[in-house]
């Protein structure tokens, strides 16, 4: 009796999964692909690149990583200005809905990415006939009697 392979073993048992090595040359890959507007979910889908759940991990311990990563959104936000602008200029009778559809998702993701920079502000204000002035609050106690 000869023996056969069995086609639903697997050639490798004691390895599953895409390698996990972090290098710099990795890293550097993420980064800037995060900041030319990619998602985390479409750079980890490729074959050659760690899974999500390994980029988040190294995320959680290595802060260098961490703080470029943290940095990329930010630009990020910035590409997503840059496409609102592209988008503005491209825009046609025949595409207007859609563009309109495009640039409020670009603004809505660069005000999440970069707040500061490009959410909508909220400012305490008075007007000229009637500003805000500080004042002090004098907070009496009354004990209820039985």
């Amino acid at each position: 009796m000869s023996k056969t392979s069995n086609p639903a073993k697997p050639k490798n048992p004691g390895k599953t999964g895409r390698p996990s090595i972090k290098t710099h040359e990795v890293i550097e890959t993420i980064c800037r692909r995060i900041a030319d507007g990619e998602s985390l979910r479409s750079i980890c889908s490729e074959e050659a690149m760690p899974e999500r759940d390994t980029v988040r991990r190294w995320l959680l311990v290595d802060e260098s990583f961490s703080a470029k990563y943290a940095r990329a959104r930010e630009f990020q936000a910035d590409h997503m200005d840059d496409l609102i602008l592209e988008c503005a200029e491209k825009c046609s009778n025949e595409t207007a809905q859609a563009d309109r559809v495009r640039i409020a998702a670009y603004q809505w993701r660069a005000e999440k990415l970069k707040p500061k920079r490009y959410g909508n502000r909220t400012t305490l204000a008075g007007d000229e006939d009637s500003p805000l002035v500080p004042s002090e609050v004098t907070v009496r106690l009354v004990h209820a009697q039985k």
